[in-house]
This record gives structure tokens, C-alpha cells and sequence, in this order.
């Protein structure tokens, strides 16, 4: 029991803690340290000074002031002689209120700048606008500054604001890979040497490179696709056989095809150097740099990803220069021998690829911290020939093998762990959308009940040659040029303590002394 005495007359209204509600949420906080002394004062002297509190129009008590003392009582379990001592402020409305309420400062807990405008959400009170009362624990200007206006300040395309610097991009439901900051990144991993595009069909001409530019010289791209040579500046160069000539909009034409040894000249086709949007809807290649908002997000470091659908390398080297620990499992045993191809340009701990059907091939005695993947999109990219790769499967059955997919992966994640899929609705041959987002949502929220979606964002793509084959879509079926895809993210048990596990975001540069390609691709 805590003596009152502020109140040795008993003049003041006395109020329950059952009565009494707290009002201010997350505005102010409490440290370890401040609980502790205001917990022993409490103790030693004990309730000295009356709470602040509104009667609203229903005849609740909310409190004004005096939510750190209610908060250590409630906690500790302790009652109040008589109730809880309460001098009421008069206001006419709730936005009333909350003004007084930022009047009256305590001398325990600390005003925060994201607890204070979930506070005056919905308040019409605008923070630009509006003189604060002094709030001694918040530069709010400095915090606005850092997190409410716009994070890309100064001149230019790739200056950087607060959010960027803190979160390497804003961490905003549209992630924006056109931006000068994310294709600077983007360049940095490539330039390390990471060749997602082996094991994918184009072991003979490792042509296709997301962001890469077409070759000006035919010349220059005639000989270096011969050779199967990189041309300085632009990437690799690749033969195309089942080309119509002059396929690609403002690149070189002429013959090629398959070269004749003895008179050296090519049958009808094209040869073409860097990204080929055509062929590139066919396969796709990882974005490095959303590979590595998703491990320093919502991975902890040292952690352990686990990634049914693996594909190209870019998800294990990414992984492993980010100090977390990949298993990647693939259907494709020559996608799988690439990747390890790509082992050079790693670190400890080395990722793991291995060979197998996901609906089995999963370790058995994993505990992941993050699930994390890019599933195959129904029979857009048809992988293999193998009864069992499931981009072979009619939609039924594909859909069936994926949840299944989908819940072998989740039982192998951690309670209080998220997972992250990157997906996009596919059209079927009649030309309409699969609703393929609806699909994975359903699915993991099948595979456990304690699983919930837990964020949602649209990933901008780079345009290319969008605008040539978005025309001709349109003509001819008024089909909408597609330019996202979308970045689901869930949460295996309580958000709070995942994000407690992962800790501050971490946003080191990126290291590429050892890439074999000396300086960046253009």
C-alpha cells in the first residue's frame, strides 16, 4: 500500500487506477534508469504530488500528468491508499486537452519526436506550424528535419537527406530504384563481379545485366559478341540466334547469328550488348541492393537466411559480404554449381546452395531468421524440364506446391523473425492477372496462425525500354505497362521484439576492392 500524501485533508477527488486511463501513448519515455528512481521515490516518500487529469464527456478520467507514477504502480502492482490523488483540468475537447497536456511537463520520461506527433494524429495540429510549448528533451525542428521533411535535400539527384543516410533508402511503402542513390548502390555490388545471370540459360553468352547501356559501335559489338567479351564501360555481349533483325529500339542492326568458321559471316539475326528488356521478362536478375534493405532491415546481424526459391547468386553473395549466414535451395542443379561459381567474391560465412526441390530439401533442423526469396511467377520463367521445378505446373497444381513451399519455410523460421517476399501478378493466356499477391499473402497466413502480414511496399522499377513495348501492349490490348513489383514483408510473432532482435539498422559502405572488373559499369 502507497501512502497519499499530498492530499492530508483529503480535499482532492480521488479516483481507482481501475477509473483513471492513460492518455498520452507513446509521447513520452521511460528508461530503465529513470523507472528505477522514480520507483524508489515512490517507495521512500510516496504519492506526493496529485495527477493532472480531464474528465471527458463521458465521465472518464484521462490523465494529463502523473502517467510515469501510474505506470510504476501498475507495474509494480501496488495500491494506493484510497485511490489516486486527481486535480482536474478543465477542456473543452480532446485537442484541447492533448495542448494542455504538452504544457505540463514531467520531470521523469522524455518527450520523443515520433510519440509526439502519433500523439497530435488526427488533431488537425500541424508541428510546422504550431508554437510548441518548450519541450526541454526535443529538438523538434532538428527532429523534423531528420524524419518528416522531405529526405532528399540539397541539389542534385543523389544528395542525401537524414532518412538516407540512417536507413541507406527511405524506408517509405514505394521503394524508388530509379533514384540516383539506389543505382549508385546498385553499381557498387555489381561492381564486385556478381553474375546472377549464370546458370539461367545464358551460360553461352552472359549477355543480360540489369542497367546496363547498348553498345554505340556495331563494330566493336560484332567482335566482342564473337568472342563473348565484355566491351569496356557497357558489359557483356551475346548472340542471339531466334531474333527478328532490328529488334532492339536505338541499338546497332546487322546481321548475326550463327558465325561460319570459313567465310566468317552470320546468318540473319541480331547481336546486342547489355540489357535486353524482351528477353529480360524472361529472366530475371536480383536487385542487389533490395537484397540488402532486407538483410539489414529485418535480418539480425549474424543472422541466418533461408531462401526456398534461390535462383541466380545475388541473394547468397549479398548475404555473405553482409555477415549473414544463406541457405539457398534450387531445383536447378546447373543454377546451383553457377552459384558456387560465384564463391570468390564472398566471405565468411560462406553460402550454402543446394540442390533439391524445396518441398523436401529444406534442412530439416534449421532455425532461420529471416525467410527471404523471390518465388518463380507461375510459368512466366520456365526454369527447367523437371516434373518437379513448379514453373512447369498448371496454375492448380503450381499453386498447391508453392503453399506448400511456403509452410515448409515458415516452420523452419524463429518465433518473433520476419520474412520477406518479392512478388507480381502474372497474366494468364487469356491475358488476365493471376492475383498471384492474394496467393502468397493466403499462403503464409495458412502456414501459421501466428504469422501476419506485417508491411506492404510497391518496388519501382527501372524503365528501359518500357515505354516501346507498354506502347504496343496498349494498342493492342490496352494492357498497362508494368513497372513494380511488390515487396511483401511478414512477421512470425510479436513485431516489437523481432525488431528488438535485429537492433539499429546498420549502413556500412560497400567493399569492393577485390572485384576483378576495376571500375564501375556505366
Amino acid at each position: 500500500m502507497i501512502p497519499v500524501t499530498c492530499d492530508p485533508e483529503g480535499k482532492l477527488d480521488r479516483v481507482s487506477l481501475d477509473e483513471i486511463e492513460e492518455f498520452q501513448g507513446g509521447l513520452k519515455s521511460l528508461g530503465k534508469t529513470e523507472y528505477s528512481k522514480l520507483k524508489q521515490s515512490i517507495t521512500e516518500k510516496g504519492f506526493v504530488v496529485p495527477c493532472f487529469a480531464w474528465r471527458n464527456g463521458s465521465g472518464r478520467w484521462k490523465l494529463l500528468d502523473g502517467h510515469q507514477r501510474v505506470r510504476v504502480i501498475r507495474t509494480e502492482g501496488w495500491t494506493i491508499d484510497g485511490g489516486i490523488p486527481v486535480v482536474e483540468i478543465v477542456a473543452d475537447n480532446e485537442r484541447d486537452a492533448k495542448e494542455k497536456l504538452l504544457a505540463i511537463v514531467s520531470r521523469y520520461g522524455r518527450v520523443e519526436g515520433q510519440g509526439l506527433y502519433e500523439f497530435l494524429d488526427g488533431t488537425g495540429i500541424d508541428l510546422e506550424e504550431w508554437t510548441v510549448p518548450d519541450l526541454p528533451d526535443l529538438d523538434l525542428d532538428a527532429w523534423l528535419d531528420e524524419f518528416m521533411r522531405d529526405p532528399i535535400v540539397g541539389e542534385g539527384e543523389g544528395a542525401a537527406g537524414g532518412l538516407i543516410e540512417k536507413f541507406i533508402v527511405p524506408p517509405f511503402s514505394v521503394l524508388d530504384s530509379r533514384q540516383g542513390y539506389w543505382q549508385d548502390r546498385k553499381r557498387q555490388w555489381l561492381a564486385m563481379g556478381i553474375q546472377s545471370e549464370l546458370g539461367r540459360g545464358l551460360e553461352k553468352g552472359p549477355g543480360y545485366q540489369n542497367g546496363l547501356t547498348r553498345i554505340e559501335s556495331a563494330g566493336e559489338v560484332k567482335k566482342a559478341a564473337i568472342k563473348q567479351e565484355r566491351v569496356p564501360g557497357k558489359g557483356m555481349c551475346v548472340l542471339k540466334k531466334d531474333r527478328e533483325p532490328n529488334a532492339i529500339p536505338g541499338g546497332s542492326k546487322f546481321p548475326s547469328g550463327k558465325l561460319d568458321p570459313k567465310t566468317g559471316k552470320f546468318e540473319r539475326g541480331d547481336i546486342h550488348a547489355g540489357v535486353d528488356e524482351e528477353y529480360a521478362t524472361h529472366v530475371s536478375i536480383f536487385d542487389p541492393v533490395l537484397a540488402e534493405l532486407a538483410y539489414r532491415w529485418f535480418c539480425p546481424p549474424g543472422g541466418t537466411v533461408l531462401d526456398p526459391f534461390a535462383g541466380g547468386s545475388v541473394r547468397g553473395v549479398v548475404a555473405s559480404r553482409l555477415g549473414r549466414q544463406y541457405v539457398g535451395v534450387d531445383l536447378s542443379e546447373s543454377q546451383i554449381l553457377a552459384n558456387r561459381g560465384q564463391e570468390d567474391i564472398c566471405r565468411d560465412p560462406m553460402p550454402t546452395w543446394i540442390h533439391g526441390d524445396s518441398r523436401t530439401a529444406l534442412p530439416a533442423d534449421m532455425d532461420a531468421d529471416l525467410v527471404f526469396s523471390c518465388p518463380p511467377y507461375g510459368d512466366l520463367e520456365v526454369y527447367s524440364d523437371d516434373e518437379d521445378d513448379i514453373s512447369t505446373m498448371p496454375h492448380d497444381k503450381f499453386i498447391e506446391a508453392y503453399r506448400e513451399i511456403i509452410a515448409a519455410a515458415c516452420a523452419r523460421l524463429k518465433d518473433d523473425r520476419f520474412a520477406a517476399f518479392v512478388v507480381g501478378d502474372f497474366r494468364d493466356k487469356k491475358g488476365n492477372y493471376r492475383n498471384f499477391i492474394s496467393d502468397t499473402i493466403q499462403a503464409f497466413l495458412d502456414a501459421d496462425p501466428s504469422i501476419s502480414l506485417y508491411n506492404e511496399a510497391i518496388l519501382v522499377n527501372a524503365i528501359g525500354s518500357l515505354p516501346i513495348r507498354a506502347g504496343k501492349q496498349f494498342q493492342a490490348g490496352r494492357k498497362l505497362g508494368k513497372l513494380h513489383q511488390n515487396v511483401l514483408v511478414f512477421c512470425k510473432g510479436d513485431g516489437r521484439r523481432a525488431t528488438e532482435a535485429i537492433g539499429d539498422v546498420e549502413c556500412g559502405e560497400i567493399e569492393v576492392e577485390d572485384s576483378e572488373y576495376g571500375e564501375l559499369m556505366a
